[in-house]
């Protein structure tokens, strides 16, 4: 089978299985619906009919907040992945979504008026972070190395000042422990309009970028030969990368390991080296990783509460690690 060949069905298989959960996702809750609902319910509200309402109004936000979610995540973390050289890093490990994460924190412990604001605050936190990771990291031109390091620092740096937030306002905890892992338990379509933009940049920037990372995996002297600008060319992945990240911690609070495992799916797959591929596959397999961790917790558990998403694709992220370990394992034998 040829590469183009495998890589097409690579991402038909994506779509076929998106395809598929999110009407299942629609559907299926603490209230089962059919298929001609779903349809009236789409095509033919009716504002009275509470089956149009819970289907309108409760689960298309979240399956369209999931899959946005996700398409961003796995986008981020295939464009950092192939920046920083490194098929380990994500936006969770570079401190992105730590940094996010604690100005989330700041307005709900200490500025709860302001509680309507919180995405908007994870989303501000989010890209001034990522513009100190930069700022740590250059020195005349961007390394890699630096990078990775100055975001290892930052995470850990915003961590402990979300952990210290915690500890100095423990009765406050339960309103904040969602946002903390991750998820979509009471969102709107309120929720979802001011990322919206966000999201429609990240996702042309990166479909603009793709042919470039291609040239710049020659290395930064190849890729200068043939005409491109290396660190413009960086910095703009970079920022794609933190607009994406910061987009979907707006939405979906600190939700980890999907901006990992996506792209490695698609490399598991689809074996190519195109970036066109990879970030559109990456998009397909995020997407595809968040809709189900949220249709699972809400229908899997539903007293006395729903699970999160984020408890889903943590597990799947420890399932990941141990599955390299052990791939190691067998190469050293």
């Amino acid at each position: 089978m040829s590469g183009n060949t495998r890589c097409g069905l690579v991402l038909t298989v994506l779509i076929f299985v998106i395809g598929v959960t999110i009407p299942a996702a629609l559907l299926t809750g603490t209230e089962t619906f059919s298929l001609p609902e779903l349809f009236q319910a789409v095509f033919f509200p009716d504002g009275e009919n509470m089956t149009h309402i819970i289907i309108r109004e409760l689960r298309m936000p979240r399956v369209i907040m999931a899959v946005l979610t996700g398409s961003a995540l796995g986008v981020a973390g295939a464009i950092l992945q192939s920046v920083l050289r490194n098929v380990l890093v994500s936006p969770d490990l570079l401190g992105i979504s730590a940094g996010g994460g604690c100005a989330g924190l700041m307005v709900m412990l200490y500025l709860p008026q302001f509680a309507m604001f919180c995405g908007a605050a994870v989303f501000i936190g989010a890209l001034l972070v990522a513009l100190l990771i930069y700022l740590a990291a250059w020195k005349r031109q961007i390394e890699p190395v630096r990078m990775l390091l100055s975001g290892v620092a930052v995470s850990a740096l915003f961590g402990t000042a979300a952990t210290a937030m915690l500890m100095l306002t423990p009765e406050r905890y339960s309103g904040v422990y969602n946002f903390l892992i991750g998820g979509f338990n009471g969102k709107s379509w309120h929720d979802l309009k001011f990322f919206i933009p966000g999201f429609a940049v990240a996702f042309l920037s990166a479909g603009l970028l793709a042919r470039k990372l291609d040239i710049l995996l020659l290395g930064d002297n190849a890729a200068a030969s043939l005409g491109l600008p290396v660190e413009r060319t960086r910095f703009f992945a970079l920022a794609t990368a933190a607009l994406a990240a910061a987009s979907a911690a707006g939405v979906a609070g600190l939700l980890g390991f999907a901006g990992l495992l996506a792209p490695h799916i698609v490399r598991f797959a689809g074996k190519s080296g195109s970036h066109r591929f990879l970030l559109t596959g990456s998009a397909f397999a995020g997407a595809e990783l968040v809709l189900i961790g949220d249709w699972l917790g809400r229908t899997a558990v539903r007293e006395p509460a729903e699970l999160p998403a984020g408890i889903f694709l943590a597990g799947c992220g420890a399932a990941f690690f141990l599955l390299l370990l052990l791939m190691h394992k067998r190469e050293a034998i």
